[in-house]
């Protein structure tokens, strides 16, 4: 399990928006997933090309996205790489990018049995298939 300094999900907002339906929290669950899965591309991309702009915005949006959806442990890692494309110091980013890769894996897992708890069901979330 990886490390990290928060608790790596934030169940108190995610019981908050699961009193608001668990399929409308399913479906913003698997959106995040989805557009982290193609952010985490663009910023794979960003900084081998050394493109720290890219870098800095990318990962203030994802990190944005994961505090809303409860995703505590991608947040610091990706705050720290947003620092480092701000300042265009991109030295240690891929290394950076291996920790938010593993961190937002582990997220996933999480959230998976966070939602089969709620639900009862157990559904591969961000694949849209069933298992």
């Amino acid at each position: 399990m990886p490390e990290t300094e928060t608790t790596p999900l934030d169940v108190e907002l995610l019981d908050e928006q699961a009193e608001l339906g668990i399929e409308d929290l399913r479906d913003l669950i698997d959106l995040y997933l989805t557009q982290a899965d193609e952010i985490m591309g663009e910023l794979h991309t960003a900084i081998r090309s050394d493109a720290a702009k890219d870098v800095d915005q990318l990962a203030h949006k994802l990190a944005g996205s994961s505090a809303v959806c409860g995703a505590n442990a991608m947040v610091a890692p990706l705050r720290s790489l947003e620092q480092r494309g701000r300042e265009g110091k991109l030295a240690g980013a891929d290394a950076l990018y291996d920790r938010i890769a593993e961190q937002l894996e582990w997220c996933r897992r999480l959230l998976a049995e966070y939602l089969e708890e709620k639900s009862g069901k157990h559904r591969a979330i961000g694949t849209g298939k069933a298992d």
